[in-house]
């Protein structure tokens, strides 16, 4: 599980730096070819080219955003590892925004982990 816990807290630090500096290719890249991104509001966006897209347009609207993410927990159950943490989203005009998720992650074939289900709670 170290081997892991440390694939997670780089994927996290790339959504960090990601947000920060407005770089939707850099963590579209972190997805799986086929992961996706499950809103809390029900949105469902699949695949790597439309969530890079949806990163894209995201990003635009909110501008510069600073994210904390804190892993709670860290499970695998057969082949399949999931996170359980907690977020908080600043964006450019100073809203802040906390919330709940989970993350399925996905090993490829080159061995690394990658985001494959990202699901807002």
């Amino acid at each position: 599980m170290e081997k892991i816990r440390v694939a997670v807290d780089k994927g996290n630090q790339v959504w960090i730096e990601s947000f920060k500096n407005q770089d939707a290719d850099m963590l579209a890249d972190y997805f799986d070819e086929e992961g996706a991104i499950l809103g809390a509001d029900g949105k469902v966006i699949e695949g790597r080219e439309a969530v890079r897209a949806y990163l894209k347009s995201w990003m635009a609207q909110i501008g510069p955003s600073q994210f904390t993410i804190e892993t709670i927990d860290l499970y695998k159950v057969s082949d399949e590892i999931y996170e359980k943490g907690a977020y908080e989203l600043t964006i450019e005009n100073g809203n802040r925004y906390e919330g709940k998720y989970v993350v399925e992650w996905k090993q490829g074939l080159d061995g690394n982990y990658y985001f494959y289900r990202d699901i807002g709670i």
